[in-house]
């Protein structure tokens, strides 16, 4: 991603440049792309979405030309160098783990159950209701012998 500023152009990417072709790899010594420590990721709680651990990893790059007017420079290749790295991580701690399994997936996983009780006992109702509609009604149609 070209990001300009102040017409210097900067260049956005994963660290080492992860996941970028091998020409920008290569052109900067000492490289070594990991993706263990190099991507972006987060993880989330799957019932309620909460991230749970994630880290942003970004690298900023200039891109640096050779100017044949300065002698040090003329025969400088073109690269995009790596300025800085910005790595920001995240992890709960087992207090913050401990009070989302507490206080909300406790309380969840406690409506799941009082749902299906409901449901069990709405269902039993309207059997039993069945039951005294039909009963009422052969009372209501019996004919004396």
């Amino acid at each position: 991603m070209l990001i300009e500023s102040n017409g210097v152009p900067a260049y956005v990417s994963f660290p080492h440049f992860l996941g970028a072709h091998s020409q920008y790899q290569n052109g900067v010594d000492g490289l070594k792309p990991n993706k263990e420590l190099h991507q972006t990721y987060i993880s989330l709680e799957p019932t309620t979405g909460v991230p749970v651990k994630g880290a942003k990893r970004i690298q900023i790059n200039f891109e640096l030309k050779g100017t044949p007017a300065l002698t040090p420079t003329g025969t400088a290749r073109d690269v995009l160098m790596p300025f800085i790295w910005i790595d920001e991580s995240v992890l709960l701690g087992d207090a913050q783990l401990s009070l989302l399994r507490d206080q909300l997936l406790k309380v969840l996983h406690i409506a799941d159950i009082i749902k299906w009780v409901l449901i069990a006992v709405g269902s039993l109702m309207a059997i039993v209701g069945f039951a005294m509609a039909y009963i009422s009604h052969k009372r209501e149609h019996r004919h004396p012998d």
